[in-house]
């Protein structure tokens, strides 16, 4: 028997007037709430303390089950990409254990988790698809001709063909990262009665990555003569400087809660925790950044009634670094020796120059993500993720290097609109949105975070916010 779209739809929707019943209301109401977004951040804590990604991944299915089947939008949804993003605990590092949850009959149990998530997300596509296709958004064809590029990285490079199909799929994967959040925020969600549930999905985000760095420190052994031994700081989705960036990005969101809240000091605080899970993480380049936008995001809290509380935190925190350094200025001077001392790993320069190297080596498309003499990073201990490509922690580095001047273009194209769109944003909450997107960028020339999927994908959620905010 044969069943086509409609079919599909039609026993979609039976299923939704089942689940739609009785509490399925009271359920919709809550999935809109920040409240949801804690619970979200809690569940994902108690997972990554305990190891228990499948039942963690359960819920998650379930949750995208019911918003496909009875949701008003896909909003509930989409939360799910960035804590499903850092869930993964310590140990069940797919890098780190061969015996990980993503290994043997648990791992046949999660991709079947996947078949039904994606089937899920299939059946609301074909029902909502005239609204989806026709709210495609401004960036949607710069990110289609992007993800093309990555696909098409590498052609006419010797020894492509045994390479072609890893790098077709590797390619599709960084763009479908870009591509597929964003459209679904764009066609998929309701913009009229969301806003600020974006900012309270950063701030939980940002407490659950603090809390997943504590989490570290008290379960393992860090502190090596009493510096930190900074190669053991990893998660499951990993390591310091992924961990520091991506707190980095969270940091502009606790002053969205400033503005709002009647006690704007819980947004400073709480962006102050962030920072110090930042410097937690021992990333040199996230330590910069985070302070950065801790500093830039203080000076854009209007005037009258926050300037009091902002001089007097920015002057506690000068003057509590001023005291640490005193007190323990052995113990600083020698773990920043630690940070700064660079003869453990390749000079960034070196790495740059070996990426340019490979783009003068086939200057038009690159030569892939897998060049045949690039730099490896040899991090992971299992097979599991080997098709973990070179990356050169430079954006530009990388799209020349692996897709060439085509790549460089379509990604340059992709730029000028989202700059365009920028310099036409001017309130505060505009702002913020724009300072956590430069944060990414800015420690994508020293890191890779715009070819890791996660930072890929809050990225994605950010540039739809901001879009959508202006209308």
């Amino acid at each position: 028997m044969c069943y086509n779209a409609l079919d599909f739809i039609r026993m979609g929707d039976f299923v939704r007037k089942l689940l739609a019943a009785g509490a399925g209301n009271k359920l919709n109401e809550f999935m809109r709430k920040p409240a949801y977004l804690w619970a979200l951040a809690v569940l994902t804590a108690i997972s990554y303390g305990l190891g228990g990604e499948v039942a963690l991944y359960t819920v998650f299915a379930l949750i995208v089950a019911f918003t496909a089947f009875c949701g008003e939008d896909l909003t509930p949804m989409l939360p799910l990409l960035v804590f499903g993003y850092i869930s993964v605990s310590p140990d069940n590092n797919p890098g780190q254990n061969a015996g990980s949850v993503f290994s043997g009959a648990s791992g046949v149990y999660v991709a079947c988790l996947g078949v039904v998530i994606a089937g899920a997300l299939l059946y609301r596509v074909i029902r909502d698809r005239k609204q989806m296709f026709r709210n495609h958004g401004r960036f949607t064809i710069g990110l289609v001709v992007l993800t093309a590029a990555y696909m098409l990285s590498g052609i006419g490079t010797a020894g492509y063909g045994s390479l072609a199909v890893k790098n077709v799929i590797y390619g599709l994967l960084q763009g479908a990262a870009l591509l597929v959040p964003y459209w679904l925020m764009v066609g998929a969600v309701d913009w009229k009665k969301h806003d600020s549930y974006w900012a309270w999905m950063a701030i939980a985000a940002g407490c659950l990555l603090v809390f997943e760095t504590l989490w570290i420190y008290l379960t393992r052994d860090i502190l090596v003569a009493g510096v930190v031994d900074r190669t053991q700081i990893y998660t499951g989705w990993g390591m310091y400087n992924n961990m520091g960036g991506m707190l980095v990005f969270m940091i502009p969101f606790a002053f969205w809660l400033a503005l709002q809240s009647k006690k704007p000091f819980v947004g400073y605080l709480l962006g102050m925790l962030m920072l110090l899970g930042v410097f937690l993480s021992c990333s040199r380049s996230s330590m910069l950044l985070g302070t950065a936008s801790y500093l830039v995001c203080c000076l854009l809290m209007p005037a009258g009634k926050y300037s009091t509380l902002r001089w007097g935190i920015l002057l506690g925190i000068a003057l509590a670094a001023g005291v640490a350094l005193v007190i323990c200025w052995d113990t600083v001077s020698t773990a920043l020796g630690q940070l700064l001392d660079d003869t453990n790993m390749h000079s960034r320069v070196d790495i740059y120059g070996q990426g340019l190297g490979e783009f003068a080596r086939n200057p038009v498309f690159g030569s892939s993500f897998y060049p045949e003499w690039g730099l490896s990073y040899h991090w992971s201990q299992t097979d599991l993720i080997e098709y973990m490509p070179a990356r050169w922690h430079n954006t530009p580095v990388q799209l020349l290097a692996a897709t060439g001047l085509a790549g460089f273009a379509a990604y340059g194209f992709h730029r000028f609109q989202t700059v365009k769109l920028a310099l036409k944003r001017k309130n505060s909450m505009d702002m913020l949105i724009i300072i956590s997107i430069g944060t990414i960028l800015a420690g994508s020339l020293v890191d890779c975070h715009m070819f890791n999927v996660g930072p890929g994908m809050f990225y994605a959620i950010l540039l739809a916010w901001l879009e959508k905010r202006g209308e």
